[in-house]
This record gives structure tokens, C-alpha cells and sequence, in this order.
């Protein structure tokens, strides 16, 4: 008798138990399967495991900056994310660079001060507009301020569905260790990144430039072993006064060892003494809502980063000691989808340093469309497409799902075009919107308003 006969005839009734909890009833083989040899998943109840006013959904920049200001807003909060840490591309990416920093203050202003004062950022060199820092303490810092808000955090949690009753987000359905659980709330905030909770409640979204493609994804590496001052002139250290320069030298360096990268433009930040984030891969082709295309990215990306720090280390000298620590435990996604939402932010807005009443959130960081295509990699011109920007507002109105009530959106799946989401989207801008849709998210709940009801400016935070 085979595996599927013996299932068969068993029944496979047993329960799955976990300090005392039905975790999942397994059915026959031939309940669950239809005539087209497709599996039916019979209907069951989801218990609802909490209640919150406001339910934040990812864990990244701009999910902190949305979990931390609706606590502080007197808000009940509960924080979802599927890995098991906090602080997404900061963390799990391991970019511990702060980009379009300078202008932003509150949570922003107070990461830094604090990273600052432990000495837990780059002290080796220091500059207002380049701020890096340790991406492990960084974990630890954004779990302590969690916790002083007493925000329920609930880690290795996926949200896999959500619930909408006449036209308003009610729950979210999450998968974990624990089981499949729904999560009600009374404002909903996506940082997910890619939209997936506005996408699985039913919201329109755009996706890519005019023909649909997608900027590259990135593998960065933590590397160790070569001294700041003999490998400087490679290092990101300085902002833009050492931006073009390094990258050059960096390059240069790389194809001397007889190695092309895939990104014409590599980095290297100097994260921690002589611990710096590598940057210098480019996965095209790759869609960040494509679970294959995520994984064939993430196994090219971690091949290229170990063969571009093989390479640099073959040449011998000043990079005779380079290790690599580690690859990022998630790939580097640039673009996922944007949501509809009441004001859309077009490239028409960056060109003409639009503002608004209701700005959430000021940005000053130019066009950077990562090449669409490798062909197009390291042409001149390519990454601002020649159009000039001025700093500019992006709306609470963009945080605002169009086609369902009751749902935000902060970071980058916010309502906006291909070219200015490729402003918008670095992390500092994030942790202020997250800012800006906690607060309003908050002030929703407790005057029984709809977030678009909510009078906001940025400089209130």
C-alpha cells in the first residue's frame, strides 16, 4: 500500500495540537480535490485573536514610524511582520544608510540621536548628509522603542488575507506558528512595501514604467577585513562630494580582478569601523510580487555578491584581508505596487515643488530610476532620466486607499507614478509617512472620522 492509499483510507483525521489549540483538521483525499485536479480548501472558522484600533502591517521604516506615532497617539497598536526582526531594508536588507535624512526630524531625528549617543552609527567619519550605522543594533533599538509603546509586535506572522464588508477593511487573516488567526481593527495601515494588503482587499494599483518594466533588485553584503584608509577612495564616506568618485574607483577595482558586476555604479558604506554594506549587484527582470522571480533573484544576487568579494580579494594588497560577513536575508526590492489612492504624486510634482495643506511628508531626493534594463546600465543620464526635481510635499491624500475605506498606505506603495515613486521611495521618506498615517490613523479612531476628515500637516509630528 502507498502513502496516498493508506491516506486515503485512514481518513487523515487526526488534529494537530499545540499547547492545547487546534492548529488544522486535515481532510480526505477526496474532499479536497476538484475535477480539474486542484485542491478546494473547505470553508472553516478563523478565530479573532486580538482587537486594535489600529493594525500596522509590515515592520520596516515606515511601519515603525506608523506603529510608534499612533501609540504615542493613544492609539491600541498591533505590529505584524513575517520575518523575525524588526526594521526591513535597514535589517533584513542590510542597508544601514539613512537616505534623504536631513531635513527630517521627529522619529527620524530621534533614531539618529540615539544611534548616535550609544555610539551605535559610524564614528570613523562624519558627515550631516551621509548617516550609516550598525544594522544589528539597529534591531535591538527598534524593539526596545516597540516595547516602551507597548505596541504588540507579533513577528514570523504573514498576513494572507483581509476581510471587507461593504467596502471597509474590518480584519486581516494572518498565517503563523500559532495558526491562520484574523486581527480586527478599526484603521489598517500597508507597509508592506508591495501593497499586499491593499491588494488583497480589492484596491486598483499600478505597477512598473508605461511598458511594465520594473526597476533591478539588489543583494547587498556585509563585509569586514580591509582597513577605512586603504581602501577610501572606493568608500561612499562623504555624501555626494565622494558619491561619483567612489563608485568609479569601486567599479575600476572590481574589473581589474577580471570580474564584471551587474551594477555599473557599486557602493561601499562604512557601517561600524571597518564593517561596510556592500552594494554592487543588479537583478533584473525580477517582479517583487513573483515568489520565482524573488528567488531567482535572491540566489544570482548572493552568487554575485560572493564572487565580487572573491574577486576583490584575489588582487591581493589592500584587499588581501576583505571577508564577506554576510548576505542580506532579504534581496534589495526597489519597486512593488503602487495603490490608488485620492492624490496620485506624478513626475509633475517633483518638477514643479508642488505643496500641499495636507503634506505628509517633505522630500528632497532626486529622480534615481535604477536602469530598467542591463543593456542601459552605466549610459550617462540614466538613473534621473534628465529631469531636474525641486523638493516637493507628497499628500495625505496619497496615503489614502481610493477603493477602500479604511486603509493607509505608507512607504513605497504609496499612490504615485514610475517616476516620482523613484523619489519618494528611500527609507527616511518612509519613516515620516509612517508618521504622518499613524497620527491621522489615531486621531481617525478616536473622533470616529475618516482619515481623509483629519486636518495634518508634517510639521505637526
Amino acid at each position: 500500500m502507498d502513502r496516498r492509499d493508506f491516506l486515503k483510507k485512514a481518513g487523515v483525521a487526526t488534529l494537530l495540537l499545540s499547547s492545547g489549540n487546534v492548529l488544522a483538521a486535515a481532510t480526505t483525499v477526496e474532499d479536497s480535490m476538484t475535477p480539474d485536479g486542484n485542491v478546494a480548501e473547505k470553508k472553516r472558522r478563523v478565530p479573532v485573536s486580538r482587537t486594535a484600533d489600529v493594525v500596522v502591517c509590515g515592520g520596516g521604516p515606515a511601519g515603525i514610524g506608523a506603529a510608534i506615532e499612533a501609540a504615542r497617539s493613544g492609539a491600541r497598536v498591533v505590529l505584524i511582520e513575517h520575518a523575525g526582526f524588526l526594521g526591513g531594508t535597514w535589517t533584513a536588507g542590510l542597508l544601514g544608510v539613512m537616505l534623504d535624512h536631513e531635513n527630517k526630524t521627529g522619529l527620524m531625528q530621534e533614531l539618529k540621536q540615539t544611534l548616535t549617543e550609544r555610539k551605535w552609527r559610524n564614528t570613523k567619519v562624519w558627515t550631516d548628509e551621509l548617516f550609516t550605522f550598525d544594522v544589528e543594533r539597529m534591531k535591538l533599538l527598534l524593539d526596545e522603542l516597540c516595547a516602551g509603546h507597548k505596541i504588540e509586535v507579533l513577528l514570523y506572522t504573514s498576513v494572507v488575507a483581509t476581510v471587507v464588508d461593504r467596502g471597509r477593511i474590518t480584519h486581516v487573516v494572518t498565517e503563523s506558528k500559532s495558526g491562520r488567526e484574523a486581527i480586527a481593527g478599526e484603521v489598517f495601515i500597508d507597509a508592506t512595501g508591495d501593497g499586499d494588503v491593499a491588494a488583497l482587499s480589492g484596491c486598483g494599483f499600478d505597477w512598473g514604467d508605461a511598458e511594465g518594466h520594473t526597476q533591478p533588485m539588489s543583494m547587498l553584503g556585509l563585509v569586514t577585513g580591509a582597513r577605512f584608509e586603504e581602501i577610501k577612495d572606493c568608500v561612499l564616506w562623504d555624501g555626494r562630494k565622494t558619491r561619483r568618485a567612489s563608485k568609479r574607483n569601486l567599479i575600476a577595482e572590481i574589473r581589474r580582478s577580471g570580474f564584471e558586476a551587474s551594477y555599473k555604479m557599486p557602493c561601499l558604506f562604512l557601517l561600524h569601523d571597518d564593517l561596510y554594506a556592500l552594494m554592487a549587484t543588479h537583478q533584473y527582470g525580477a517582479r517583487g510580487i513573483s515568489r520565482d522571480d524573488l528567488t531567482r533573484a535572491s540566489i544570482e544576487g548572493r552568487r554575485e555578491v560572493h564572487r565580487i568579494v572573491d574577486s576583490l580579494r584575489s588582487l591581493g594588497g589592500r584587499w588581501e584581508g576583505l571577508k564577506l560577513v554576510a548576505t542580506a536575508s532579504q534581496i534589495g526590492c526597489r519597486e512593488g505596487r503602487r495603490i490608488h489612492g485620492l492624490y496620485t504624486v506624478t513626475e509633475q510634482d517633483l518638477v514643479e515643488g508642488r505643496r500641499h495643506e495636507d503634506a505628509a511628508c517633505e522630500v528632497r531626493y532626486g529622480v534615481d530610476v535604477h536602469s530598467v534594463h542591463l543593456e542601459s546600465e552605466g549610459k550617462g543620464g540614466s538613473y534621473t532620466r534628465g529631469i531636474k526635481s525641486k523638493p516637493y510635499d507628497i499628500p495625505l491624500r496619497a496615503l489614502i486607499a481610493r477603493d477602500v475605506k479604511g486603509l493607509m498606505m505608507v512607504g513605497r506603495c504609496i499612490s504615485g507614478d514610475f517616476i516620482a515613486h523613484s523619489s519618494y521611495r528611500v527609507n527616511s521618506n518612509s519613516v515620516i509617512l509612517g508618521q504622518s498615517a499613524g497620527r491621522v490613523a489615531a486621531t481617525a479612531v478616536r473622533e470616529h472620522k475618516a482619515p481623509q476628515e483629519i486636518p495634518f500637516h508634517y510639521r505637526q509630528l
